[in-house]
């Protein structure tokens, strides 16, 4: 008769493994899933492999019709970028366009996480948003814009309220 208690601890044991490894990949899917920044995950052939609700909105395009499409189909910019992996783990690829499914270019702040797995490489690509930025940036400027005439306006009214009383003595000379 063969003593089953070890194995059947590390049958346990391995169980418990496994229901950790389930709980932490549902709080990964949720942290991805409620993330207010665009992921978009990619194999080592640029193909996407994860899309996230933000990514979906952001480029009007459903998770199931962007997986397994070309990163370049939305950020044609960023797959080029991508040739860093080999010399870092991160990069901030800053401000470039990404591209909607309509073909509407949209502008976007991009940083990318390269992570070395045995067999296949995955790259996480984070990209924000900067429409309502750049919306808000226009408006600044044209507020400033508007701000700077006014002051003008000013100087101008009150270099003529300077001027005009002179200008009345010199006119009642002449008559």
């Amino acid at each position: 008769m063969v003593n089953q208690g070890p194995l059947l601890a590390e049958r346990h044991a391995l169980q418990e493994r496994n229901e950790q490894l389930y709980a932490s990949e549902r709080r990964l899917e949720s942290v991805i899933n409620s993330a207010l920044d665009a992921i978009i995950c990619v194999d080592q052939h640029q193909c996407i492999t994860v899309f996230n609700p933000t990514a979906a909105a952001l480029f009007l395009c459903s998770p199931r019709d962007a997986l397994g499409s070309p990163l370049e189909r939305f950020l044609p910019d960023a797959s080029r970028a991508l040739s860093f992996s080999a010399l870092t783990t991160q990069a901030v690829l800053g401000e470039m366009t990404g591209v909607t499914v309509t073909g509407r270019e949209i502008p976007v702040e991009v940083s990318v996480s390269f992570e070395r797995h045995p067999g296949a490489d995955t790259t996480t690509i984070f990209a924000r948003d900067l429409t309502s930025q750049k919306r808000a940036q226009l408006q600044r400027n044209e507020l400033e814009s508007q701000l700077r005439d006014a002051h003008k306006m000013q100087a101008v009214g009150t270099m003529a309220g300077r001027i005009a009383p002179d200008f009345k003595n010199i006119v009642s000379a002449i008559l």
